[in-house]
């Protein structure tokens, strides 16, 4: 056969079409559904699985569209020209529903798009990734979105985290219509989407479309980490350009987690974006046009939007026209989002809106510039995702002093202290972030701490936006119980409360925190608290940040005690990678309570750390 004279099945573009890697031994393609084979070992043998597509593309049965040539076009093309087929010679085949496909979408375009990151919703704290594939409408909106997501009705969101840590959920692409994926992102989900436009040919963009008629209808199983949304949209990349090479950097480079926004970065890398466009979302138009109004215009605002003043009243006011257009523009597009919130009846939300819409039609147009939202950061032109730490500092416990030395690694993503600049403000998601510490005076290096998940979302309430803060962590942290050396304990504390922003570049917050302890105490073997923490986010310059923070929790079971912490920290940012972070904290930690009352035990610390993005 001369495919193994060829030796066609080691080249790279078989592994691409059939998404195979190779982990220590042999290969293994990262598509789970048996349906995606021809070859009973297809899924392990790229060989097999390459010879039992040749012998099906010559093969009758079975016909139609559930023919080799019909099912997996993107292999028969490339298959034809690599054996240089004949199609004349191949047994007439009439594939009805890839025709079909071919004849409503012909792509003259394609966009990678990032909608940025959602807090607030465990399936989209880093974003998420879906190609827009344009058909030649005039409206961008009717293009066609074809997106890789994990199937599921879970909506308790710690057990949806784990699942999809651990690949318990089917993964599948989908195309939909572009619209309705931005009326999902921006207007429900708050969410601004950036545009990466692809500099593909007609024949990349074929090929591309052909994998995706394969790839309809099969699964894989979906890792929150790794083969995800992003890990997965590189294949369609690498079929239709494939001296991009991008799965095989991303496996090499990234073998164990893949987050949306370096695969952008990737693309862009490879040199394959042209332009960039930003599409802002309702939430941030909103925000936009609230800008541009007093306290008192953004309150009628929100009274129009709830029904509470008729818009009569906006017109007979004694505002400008300039300033009744704006709450006027401000109240539609607020009772829109109030809708898709389900926050109002479609009964009430039809009457207001055309009672408001009936208003505006009286004052013309407004000048379409203050419309325009100004684009923030471009996401690919934030810091990096993962973190390397040098840093020294002196530690002192009930007058002892020791000096140490540190280093810390942090896969992901962001923390509050980072430099916000591409990222969401308020916002932070950490995972994995280990530190190693080593004691000069007592000469020992040990674990000071594995922060498994950290994650807080400071969303700052105002009359349009009543948003809900909150935070959890989760680890092995050191617990300065005693005058002897602090265990390594485990916690979990999670936390809700509210943020205001007095000042654009100012955050407050308070939060209700509970905490639940595990590990040797000296009294039993958990505790349980409760208690409240609260902070300032202060943005002095773009390249400088402080945050303040207090916290205490009294822990009233189990092993009882106070553990009361302040700190300060700030950060500087010398470049777009890098950081220098002071901090200083203070703890009391009081054993007991009355009447087992032992003492408080007073630690206090001061650190600098470098920190590296990469």
């Amino acid at each position: 056969m001369r495919a193994r004279e060829l030796r066609l099945h080691e080249e790279r573009e078989w592994r691409v079409l059939l998404h195979y890697q190779k982990p220590l031994f042999g290969h293994k393609s990262l598509i789970d559904d048996p349906k995606f084979f021809l070859a009973p070992d297809g899924r392990a043998n790229p060989r097999s699985e390459l010879e039992a597509t040749i012998r099906g593309l010559f093969g009758t049965e079975p016909g139609g569209d559930e023919h080799p040539r019909c099912r997996f076009p993107a292999r028969y093309e490339w298959l034809k020209g690599k054996l240089d087929i004949d199609p004349e010679k191949l047994p007439p085949m009439e594939c009805s529903r890839l025709n079909t496909v071919l004849e409503k979408i012909k792509p003259t375009g394609a966009a990678l798009a990032f909608p940025t990151s959602h807090i607030n919703s465990p399936a989209s704290m880093f974003g998420h990734t879906l190609v827009t594939l344009d058909t030649g409408a005039k409206s961008p909106l009717l293009s066609h979105a074809v997106n890789y997501s994990a199937v599921t009705n879970e909506t308790f969101g710690p057990l949806y985290a784990v699942k999809g840590l651990l690949g318990y959920y089917p993964g599948y692409f989908s195309i939909l219509p572009y619209y309705a994926k931005i009326q999902e992102y921006s207007d429900f989900d708050h969410r601004d989407i950036w545009e990466y436009h692809l500099n593909f040919g007609r024949d990349e963009l074929r090929r591309m479309l052909l994998h995706i008629f394969e790839l309809d209808l099969i699964y894989s199983d979906y890792y929150f980490f790794g083969e995800n949304c992003s890990y997965n949209l590189l294949y369609l990349f690498d079929v239709a350009r494939p001296s991009l090479a991008l799965t095989d950097r991303f496996y090499k480079s990234f073998p164990f987690w893949v987050i949306p926004i370096d695969t952008v970065r990737g693309v862009r890398d490879s040199g394959a974006i042209e332009r960039t466009e930003y599409r802002p979302s309702r939430s941030s138009m909103i925000k936009y046009i609230a800008s541009h109004l007093s306290g008192d215009g953004r309150k009628l605002a929100v009274a129009l939007a709830r029904g509470e003043k008729s818009a009569r009243h906006v017109l007979e006011s004694d505002a400008s026209d300039e300033d009744k257009i704006r709450i006027l523009d401000l109240a539609s597009e607020y009772t829109q989002y109030r809708y898709s919130k389900e926050y109002t009846t479609k009964e009430d939300y039809s009457k207001v809106f055309i009672s408001l819409l009936q208003a505006r039609s009286t004052l013309g147009k407004p000048e379409m510039s203050e419309y325009i939202v100004p684009p923030p950061a471009d996401p690919v032109e934030g810091h990096l995702s993962a973190r390397a730490s040098i840093g020294a500092g002196l530690t002192s416990k009930e007058g002892k002093t020791d000096y140490f030395q540190k280093i810390r690694i942090r896969p992901s993503y962001h923390t509050l202290l980072d430099r916000d600049s591409g990222y969401v403000e308020g916002g932070q998601i950490v995972f994995t972030d280990i530190t190693l510490r080593y004691y000069d005076i007592d000469r020992r290096l040990e674990l000071n701490n594995i922060d498994l998940i950290d994650i807080a979302s400071l969303s700052p309430r105002d009359e349009l936006f009543k948003s809900v803060s909150w935070k959890i962590n989760t680890g092995l942290t050191r617990l300065p119980i005693d005058k002897g050396r602090d265990p390594l304990i485990f916690h979990l504390s999670p936390g809700g409360g509210f943020a205001f922003r007095p000042f654009s570049a100012c955050i407050i917050y308070a939060m209700f925190e509970s905490e639940a302890d595990l590990g040797k105490l000296p009294d039993s073997a958990y505790s349980l608290g409760l208690g409240g923490s609260a902070g300032l986010l202060l943005k002095i310059k773009a390249c400088w940040k402080l945050h303040l923070y207090a916290r205490e929790i009294a822990h009233l079971a189990g092993e009882k005690r106070g553990d009361l912490r302040f700190s300060a920290s700030q950060g500087f940012y010398p470049s777009r990678n890098t950081a220098i972070a002071l901090e200083c904290v203070r703890r009391v930690v009081r054993e007991g309570y009355a009447p087992s009352f032992k003492g408080d035990v007073h630690s206090d610390e001061l650190a600098v750390n470098f920190n590296l993005f990469f």
